[in-house]
């Protein structure tokens, strides 16, 4: 997408260009423009010819890895769609993506699990430290009419049960690994979730400096727009030099360059954003 539009605009400036040296070339005929301001207005159209050689050769070069993600011959061309809407360059909301990070990741969930697993299992190697004690009562009464008389019987028993294989030791040792399991799980838990917000925080910065120079970038743009038409005025009025004018177009071609770049940064920029957010990106 950044190669297709950079030899976008390679292609509007070799326009510009080659009508600037045919203007020149008028101009020169006419006696209002010397042979030097002739000669260097060709040497930026030639140069704006090899721009656009290199900017076809990027652009071509950036189609091979992309097609051969998608399973599609290298030289097969794509159109990729301008999506900035108005709002693309608002920054979202970090606190609320932040709030939702656990629900929306599932590698900071899994690592919450994790931890609450290792509590629960913590809290039964706790209790297979004690044996079970068990007080049962139990009253049986044979009723009247029976060939017997009636026999009431009541008994009280106590149980004690240990754990199979109980040794002190064994149960100790594991309650200690169980408890260190816990403090593992957790503490991983807490990294996961740290090193997720970092990385949401870091993303929205750079989403936030692509955002802000994009809009410097488009006003550069614009006041090197104005800067270039004043200098193509003076210069069809034979106030200014060819040399002038290259250093006008070269600034407003820069700025176009600068501006085309800081637009593609925004989309990559958001999607990483995204990306660190847990949304989906498609």
């Amino acid at each position: 997408s950044s190669r297709e539009r950079l030899r976008e605009v390679a292609r509007e400036d070799l326009r510009a260009q080659a009508d600037q040296y045919r203007e020149t070339a008028d101009l020169y005929k006419n006696g209002l423009k010397s042979l030097s301001d002739l000669y260097k207005s060709e040497t930026e159209w030639r140069s704006s010819e090899i721009r656009l050689v290199s900017a076809e050769a990027d652009y071509k070069g950036s189609l091979q890895p992309f097609n051969e993600m998608i399973a599609r011959p290298p030289w097969e061309g794509h159109i990729l769609p301008d999506d900035l809407t108005p709002g693309a360059t608002d920054l979202p909301r970090i606190e609320e993506d932040a709030a939702l990070i656990v629900q929306r990741r599932a590698e900071i969930a899994r690592a919450q699990r994790d931890a609450d697993k290792a509590v629960e299992s913590e809290r039964r190697s706790l209790l297979g430290l004690f044996p079970n004690l068990a007080l049962n009562a139990t009253w049986n009464r044979q009723e009247a009419g029976t060939s017997a008389a009636p026999n009431p019987n009541s008994q009280l028993g106590l149980t004690l049960s240990l754990p199979f294989g109980f040794n002190a030791v064994t149960q100790g040792y594991n309650y200690a690994a169980a408890r260190a399991e816990k403090r593992r799980a957790r503490a991983a838990a807490d990294a996961a979730l740290r090193a997720a917000r970092e990385e949401l925080y870091a993303a929205w910065v750079g989403l936030e400096r692509a955002s802000l120079t994009y809009v410097l970038a488009a006003r550069q743009e614009e006041i090197a727009a104005r800067g270039l038409e004043l200098v193509e005025t003076q210069y069809r009025q034979g106030a200014t030099d060819a040399l002038r004018m290259a250093q006008a177009r070269s600034d407003f071609l820069s700025a176009r360059v600068q501006r085309a770049t800081a637009l593609q940064n925004i989309f990559v920029t958001r999607a990483a954003y995204r990306r660190a957010a847990g949304v989906p990106l498609w």
